[in-house]
């Protein structure tokens, strides 16, 4: 691998050829440029510049506040380094950025505190702000209620006793009024206490771990039928829906599965049209559809290795798979190699070798059989409504604790990794929604120029700070 880092002795060489900034002024925008010869972590100030514009403007702006509250004589400047314009009230700079000069003769702690109004102005906006927009999208996004839509068969949360429209109510007491609280809960396990068909369930769930087997969106009533079934010897096919039995309507894989035992016709649909067939008595032999493949990809592994799409994978290399999820973790962690898929082909089972296709994603190889899932399989998870401007507020704070998670995955990067701007911008990449998007650009950037502004570096309100007191004595 080529290690572009060609660009460090160049950009060392140039700073050290800039002349030094004033001891006693304070400088915002050109920091990015700094911060890239010194650190991955602090690259991101480059990278996130447009977000740094407004929050160095303000971070000056602070600087002058407190400046005129304290009766420092400032004179601004626009731009950094040597002056090429010296205007009535504005001096102009040959680098981008601000620069805000104190008057020298102003009492050394008043000078202090016009410097601690920069960092301080940081830290309460770079906190404030990102915690009303992510209150925003709280409010604003479509809320997931906290109700499984459905669990893998044999899975942690199907062995733990969750099932399948089960609503969460709390989880060691902790209230879980959306999916995304009520998910993570369940993960880490406990007192679980759930609404099941209008009564109150209280289960002891212990720790799910990584594939916990659970999710939001409802399964539809799409089967997959088992050749020696009695739904296959009445005529229904894989791929087909369930619109009713016994003349009641089937909405979900869960009513499907529960009504399907004793059941003695079928209303579905196929292919378009709408079928009524009557069911012999046995065991149905009948599977939600999870793991009926959809569109195999032109010209790729599974292409190649002779998959169809209507395909039911049951095996890879003779391991079990249980759901579409399933399926594409086996693949990937399967070592080198063609695998030996099992599968189900209009009531025929048949053995393919296939050999996957290795990709790179984000930089990772992974291994994949170019297939898509089959369509309509799941049903839009149950709504709730959006939470309470208090609750908003509160959960917003987690939000912004995880926004600031890009910083600690920047900071266990090594400089070899660091391959431009793509890279970094793929390892923070984060939420889709504006003001998410706009809270974590805000968030991180804050926290960036903060950090900058409390660490010895040039051009940082801590070293113009320390300057001045080694000045004074």
């Amino acid at each position: 691998m080529v290690v572009e880092v060609w660009w460090r002795p160049a950009l060392v060489a140039a700073m050290d050829a800039m002349p030094p900034p004033p001891a006693t002024s304070t400088n915002a925008l050109w920091k990015p440029a700094v911060a890239l010869l010194l650190s991955p972590l602090l690259a991101l100030l480059w990278i996130r510049a447009f977000a740094l514009v407004p929050l160095g403007v303000l971070h000056s702006l602070a600087h002058g506040i407190a400046a005129w509250a304290l009766g420092v004589g400032v004179r601004p400047q626009l731009g950094f380094g040597p002056v090429v314009w010296r205007l009535t009230r504005l001096d102009l700079g040959v680098l981008p950025g601000t620069s805000v000069h104190l008057d020298p003769g102003a009492p050394r702690t008043r000078q202090l505190g016009v410097l601690a109004a920069g960092p301080l102005a940081t830290l309460v906006l770079g906190g404030l702000v990102p915690i009303a927009l992510f209150a925003m999208a709280r409010l604003s996004e479509p809320v997931v209620a906290p109700v499984i839509g459905g669990v893998s068969v044999e899975g942690p949360a199907a062995l733990a006793g969750l099932r399948a429209g089960d609503r969460v109510r709390s989880v060691d007491g902790r209230v879980t009024g959306s999916w995304d609280e009520a998910a993570p809960a369940l993960v880490e396990g406990g007192r679980v206490e759930l609404e099941r068909d209008g009564a109150t369930v209280r289960l002891d769930v212990p720790a799910l771990g990584e594939r916990p087997g659970l999710w939001s969106e409802r399964a539809a009533p799409v089967v997959a039928v088992d050749p020696g079934g009695a739904w296959a010897r009445s005529g229904v096919r894989s791929g087909d829906r369930v619109l009713a039995l016994d003349g009641v309507a089937v909405d979900t894989w869960s009513d499907a599965f529960l009504q399907a035992p004793g059941a003695t016709s079928v209303r579905l649909s196929r292919d378009g049209e709408v079928l009524e067939l009557p069911l012999e008595a046995g065991l149905a032999g009948i599977e939600h559809a999870d793991r009926l493949l959809g569109r195999v990809l032109p010209g790729s592994a599974a292409e190649r290795g002779g998959l169809r799409g209507g395909d039911r994978v049951l095996t890879v290399s003779g391991h079990r798979v249980r759901d579409w999820d399933e399926l594409g973790r086996t693949v990937r962690e399967a070592p080198d190699g063609p695998l030996l898929l099992e599968i189900d082909r209009e009531g025929t089972r048949l053995e393919l070798w296939v050999e996957p296709d290795v990709v790179r994603i984000d930089g990772t190889a992974a291994r994949v059989l170019g297939l898509e899932r089959h369509p309509d399989l799941f049903l839009p998870a149950e709504t709730a409504p959006p939470p309470s401007p208090a609750r908003a507020v509160s959960l917003a704070m987690g939000d912004l604790a995880s926004a600031l998670v890009p910083l600690q995955r920047m900071a266990a990067m090594r400089v070899e990794a660091v391959r431009g701007p793509v890279v970094v911008s793929r390892a923070t990449a984060g939420p889709a929604s504006l003001w998410r998007w706009i809270a974590t650009m805000v968030a991180n950037g804050s926290a960036l120029l903060l950090l900058y502004n409390l660490l010895p570096l040039p051009g940082s309100d801590l070293l113009a700070g320390l300057l001045l007191l080694r000045r004074a004595r």
